[in-house]
């Protein structure tokens, strides 16, 4: 005989053991971008545009960051990239995309600076966390 606590217990662990495994959610495995946005606006006359990016890999479990930073004309002025080992989360590599962006730009005492980043996500997070 089980305790019927015992059995409400065995229960909910198979309940999610069959959600997780037939319920597939998209955010923890892909970052959306928004496909409706034109692929580069320049920044206003003054201004330099920093676009950041991120790629996940799984097998070793690493991610690539990269940006590029160029003009109000689209002059090319600079980039970047980086390996980072041991994250395989597409936001977090969007994050850390945008954080090392914003670094580099401050090493190098740039001002003037707008970042831009595919990912919906981070951007959405992004204006509700400075709201």
């Amino acid at each position: 005989m089980l305790h019927p606590h015992s059995i409400a217990e065995r229960t909910k662990a198979y309940i999610e053991m069959v959600l997780m495994h037939s319920i597939k959610e998209s955010a923890p495995h892909r970052c959306e971008s928004n496909c409706l946005a034109p692929k580069w606006t320049p920044p206003p006359d003054g201004w330099l545009m920093l676009n950041v990016d991120a790629a996940t890999f799984k097998d070793p479990s690493r991610i690539g960051i990269g940006g590029v930073i160029r003009d109000h004309l689209g002059d090319f002025k600079m980039a970047f990239c980086k390996k980072i080992h041991r994250v395989e989360d597409p936001e977090l590599a969007e994050t850390l995309a945008i954080r090392c962006g914003v670094l580099f730009a401050k090493e190098r005492n740039l001002q003037h600076i707008i970042v831009a980043s595919d990912c919906q996500n981070i951007i959405k997070k992004t204006i509700t966390a400075s709201r």
